[in-house]
């Protein structure tokens, strides 16, 4: 296996742990929406937030990393 292989790979990877952290940020949605505390909710929110946030910036490196390939 060539090491463009291996990168490759290891960006498949990358995707598939991001797509996890989707899940994460959609069932923590979920939980703020549902529920009738107000401060559950928030803290879910801001969960959801500082998650979308680390996703987007990982995402961002790892196409700007793909993209240089």
């Amino acid at each position: 296996m060539t090491a463009s292989e291996q990168e490759m790979i290891r960006l498949g990877h990358v995707q598939d742990h991001l797509q996890c952290v989707n899940a994460r940020i959609r069932t923590y949605r979920a939980i703020a929406n549902t529920t009738s505390s107000a401060v559950v909710a928030e803290h879910f929110h801001q969960c959801a937030d500082d998650l979308a946030a680390a996703e987007q910036k990982i995402g961002q490196r790892v196409m700007g990393f793909a993209d240089v390939r």
